[in-house]
């Protein structure tokens, strides 16, 4: 779809007939709405999401959700309720554009799958699956096989594996992967329960934590994913979903025996923490994307909204080469700016789910006095509360969500004269900068109902900001547009006027912005002639 967007036209291969049954994720993270809203997706997908915009979206820790079941600790995270107020209230940069949305991947893609068969630059092609694929001089030959047997063997400038952790488009590559599993595995029940939707003992939840493992709220709704952890000397076939759903919301009572009304799929899933070794091929013709490239669970929204970012920086470099005007070094910025994100969202979240389960390993120590209202009960109980609060929120990472710093040789860097300091990287709060290679900030322009991002272009942006004590703005953006021209790069101006305001937290008179939304280049200096601006042009679309 992002290629589409940038009039570039695509060929989609999907193995299965259909999207999937069983809910992978359970949130699109600010970020990846921010995205779907340059993309104009944003409004028409919320629309399919939860009804209700709640203040807080609760994860209580309990040891069980039974008739002695007692709450230990609940992790708040802010609702897309209080995060809108936060965007309409605050201009101090630190805010996304869009709030989160709560929904599941069996919503986000079918919606996608919608949108990509309805798009006349998408040739889409479901049942047919990858098999093999020989680099050329000029690009890539792919051979695919239908369900039915058939061959076909397509011809493409650019491959791009987006084909899931076990991808076969990387193992045909023989690119490897650096990481691990898990030691847990878990039991998936997605079921529906009318009775569970009205019974919550602990308040209206998003996640519910037991010693046993988890369940998920997938809808807002009647729709549940219990995940119990499951014994490596367990048979799954001979395991009854009910059984083990009633088993995990028991946790460390009795199975707690609520109606469950339909079983909806079950499986067993193991998770997995791994990044391939390169997200591309040396001749910088194949790319991986999504699980294909780093593998994660879902946990506090890292797995596809990471994916969503690596789409999104691919997409346009892409369409950019394809169009003409990007150079050799911007499709080889893939891996360099992505994977060190990747490698760090991996070793974070393997820390953070490291670090909670020690909470189930706690209470299955103390099983036979945590549930007793008895002193020795109430101590334990205290203990592992507090241990719950230690570890800290799974969500509550906005740094790692609107702080994806990209390094790489098409960021072009501060002047030297330039004594400004790279802003800290904080995981749990954004600190919002134009330092090249950050996120712009998004910020509310005057009128208080446009944000600065509103005035993107599709391609390339360069924001000027313009004062009654500054006349030579406007013949740096023409100076840049005319550089721009010859170059064939697509550039929007943008000339702001007394937007004082947003010129103190974008920090320069001229800040340019990739497609992406990252800044690649900023100055206050009015020495720009051509030969300054043709340098910044051509490192920042890869010419250089």
């Amino acid at each position: 779809m992002a290629l589409a967007q940038l009039g570039t036209r695509s060929f989609l291969v999907e193995q299965n007939e259909d999207t999937i049954r069983v809910p992978k994720m359970d949130v699109t993270n600010a970020r990846s709405m921010e995205i779907l809203r340059a993309m104009g997706l944003a409004d028409e997908y919320r629309q399919l999401g939860p009804k209700e915009e709640l203040e807080h979206w609760l994860t209580p820790f309990t040891t069980g959700m039974g008739e002695h079941g007692h709450h230990l600790f609940t992790w708040p995270l802010e609702g897309n309720k209080a995060v809108r107020r936060r965007i309409n209230t605050t201009n101090d940069g630190t805010t996304p554009t869009e709030p989160p949305l709560r929904s599941s991947q069996i919503v986000l893609e079918a919606f996608l799958k919608e949108k990509c068969t309805s798009s006349p630059l998408i040739t889409c092609k479901f049942g047919w699956k990858f098999d093999c694929c020989t680099e050329t001089t000029s690009g890539v030959v792919s051979t695919m096989v239908e369900v039915s047997g058939t061959v076909h063997m397509l011809k493409s400038r650019y491959l791009v594996g987006s084909d899931g952790a076990s991808s076969a488009v990387r193992k045909h590559l023989g690119i490897q992967t650096s990481g691990y599993k898990f030691p847990v595995k878990f039991f998936m029940t997605f079921f529906q329960s009318n009775e569970l939707a009205e019974r919550r003992h602990f308040g209206h939840f998003w996640h519910i934590v037991t010693p046993k493992g988890f369940l998920v709220d997938t809808n807002a709704g009647n729709l549940f994913a219990s995940h119990h952890i499951f014994a490596e000397n367990d048979d799954p076939s001979a395991l009854d979903p009910i059984e083990v759903a009633q088993s995990n919301l028991g946790g460390a009572g009795e199975p707690w025996k609520f109606r469950i009304d339909k079983i909806l799929a079950h499986s067993v899933w193991q998770p997995q923490f791994r990044c391939a070794d390169s997200l591309s091929t040396p001749s910088g013709n194949i790319f991986l994307v999504g699980d294909a490239a780093h593998a994660v669970p879902p946990h506090g929204g890292h797995s596809l909204n990471t994916g969503i970012l690596g789409m999104w920086n691919l997409s346009w470099k892409l369409a950019a080469v394809v169009n003409g005007w990007g150079g050799s070094e911007l499709l080889q910025s893939y891996n360099t700016e992505m994977r060190p994100i990747a490698m760090e969202i991996i070793n974070a979240v393997g820390g953070h789910i490291t670090r909670q389960h020690s909470y189930s390993t706690l209470v299955t120590q103390n099983l036979d006095i945590i549930d007793k209202d008895t002193p020795e009960g109430e101590k334990i109980r205290r203990r592992v509360g507090a241990m719950i609060r230690d570890i800290g929120n799974h969500g509550r990472f906005y740094g790692r969500e609107l702080d994806q710093r990209l390094r790489s040789d098409v960021i072009f860097p501060d002047a030297a004269s330039d004594e400004s300091k790279e802003p800290v990287w904080d995981p749990l709060q954004y600190n919002p900068s134009t330092w090249p290679g950050m996120r712009a900030p998004h910020v509310w322009l005057q009128d208080g109902q446009t944000s600065l991002f509103d005035h993107y272009g599709l391609w390339w942006t360069l924001v000027g900001f313009q004062n009654e004590h500054s006349n030579t703005k406007n013949e740096v953006l023409s100076a840049f547009q005319q550089v721009a021209y010859k170059l064939s790069i697509p550039l929007k101006t943008v000339e702001l006027n007394e937007e004082d305001h947003a010129r103190r937290l974008w920090e320069r008179d001229f800040v340019l912005v990739r497609p992406d939304g990252h800044v690649a280049w900023r100055s206050s200096g009015t020495a720009l002639d051509e030969t300054v601006i043709l340098r910044v042009l051509k490192v920042v679309s890869g010419m250089n």
